[in-house]
């Protein structure tokens, strides 16, 4: 039941407006009982809100107006009836509460609030035991427990695990997501060993010839197309209306390099075909 007994030890809610940008801020109080203070003695001289949007302390008080607005008799009587006023005021613009005490603002300040707030909970005990990051030993132990457990997603593709229609969705998230974004080893030259032992790199010693070839070519690759599984690679789309043309309408099994040099000698009938676009 809400009263205006400000004189007795109870827990209250109370109004500030600043005088020179006319934003208010409404607020509860019940810490007082603890330190077995009135409205009357606390707000104002103790207590000065816990905001971090209202600048109110002992030196710039005058630049305030403060009101006691109502006490309680129990402290969830007092939190429930703050929830009911800031619920009609907080979206407002003229207000410096951000929250009705069940949902908060998502703008730049609260933001920060929360950051700080979960900074806070990574050092206590029941986040990370009080940790910053974990040690040598508790890596091992993590490591060695997962040994010897199948990924879920070992050798599976998206459109595999999720299907056709969600694993675009999950593709084109990651495309937007990496638009106008640099590569992390953009502008960062690879060392001299690092080139070395790179086995990855076209110009590296240890490729002979036949294997530099091989890479050169794959770039130029547009599809690859299976074929009684047979794998055969084509580099550009005319090569593959040839292949539609003279192969697959004539229903026979040809490797697509073979068919060229000699396309008499292939007649099997193909019973698995697959087509995969690898670059535009």
């Amino acid at each position: 039941m809400k009263h205006k007994r400000f004189n007795e030890i109870l827990p209250y809610t109370y109004f500030i407006k600043n005088i020179k940008t006319n934003k208010k801020y409404y607020g509860v109080r019940y810490g007082n009982i603890k330190l077995k203070l009135t409205p009357l003695d606390d707000f104002g001289k103790k207590y000065f809100t816990s905001s971090d949007y209202v600048d109110l302390n002992e030196k710039n008080i005058d630049e305030w107006e403060i009101k006691l607005h109502y006490t309680f008799d129990t402290i969830n009587e007092a939190q429930e009836y703050e929830h009911k006023f800031l619920t009609k005021v907080y979206k407002k613009d003229d207000w410096l509460n951000k929250t009705n005490n069940r949902c908060v603002i998502n703008d730049e300040g609260s933001r920060k609030k929360q950051i700080k707030s979960l900074k806070k909970l990574r050092k206590e005990k029941y986040w990370s035991n009080g940790l910053e990051s974990h040690t040598k030993e508790s890596k091992l132990k993590m490591s060695n427990s997962l040994k010897g457990k199948k990924s879920h997603r070992k050798n599976l593709t998206l459109e595999e695990e999720y299907g056709i229609e969600k694993a675009e969705k999950i593709r084109n998230k990651i495309s937007k997501s990496k638009k106008g974004k640099e590569t992390w080893n953009k502008g960062k030259e690879q060392s001299k060993e690092h080139k070395e032992k790179n086995p990855f790199i076209a110009n590296n010693p240890s490729h002979n010839k036949e294997i530099r070839e091989k890479m050169n070519n794959y770039n130029t690759i547009r599809y690859m197309i299976e074929i009684n599984e047979e794998v055969y690679l084509v580099k550009s789309n005319k090569e593959l209306q040839t292949f539609h043309r003279n192969i697959i309408k004539k229903k026979k099994k040809v490797g697509f390099n073979k068919w060229f040099s000699s396309p008499e000698k292939y007649n099997t009938v193909i019973t698995k075909f697959k087509l995969v676009k690898i670059r535009g």
